[in-house]
């Protein structure tokens, strides 16, 4: 079976800190399963698929795949850019852009 281990992205709506440092390792759906005829739904023969599991640490994550001798592949954590922002610079003479209301 083959795993994932990445850091995920933070969504559109989240602003907070919640639920933002945590590594997952989700499983790679090795085949896809038949259509049903009723309801034209894919299904999967193996429920693994759907298993997400959260880590606190990349190390942590690492170590359970190779506990469970799983074949894995990480990716490395996207770099934080944070802009620092003052209200101060709304009123500086050095602002680079003209300010209006």
């Amino acid at each position: 079976m083959r795993a994932r281990i990445y850091y995920p992205a933070r969504t559109a709506m989240q602003s907070g800190p919640a639920r933002h440092r945590r590594w997952v390792l989700r499983f790679e759906p090795e085949e896809f399963g038949s259509r049903d005829a009723m309801t034209g739904w894919q299904g999967m023969s193996a429920p693994s698929s759907q298993l997400v599991l959260e880590f606190a640490s990349l190390a942590e994550a690492v170590a359970y795949a190779e506990k469970h001798k799983l074949e894995y592949e990480t990716e490395p954590a996207p770099k934080r850019q944070m802009k620092q922002k003052d209200y101060t610079m709304n009123f500086s003479a050095q602002r680079r852009t003209a300010w209006t209301h």
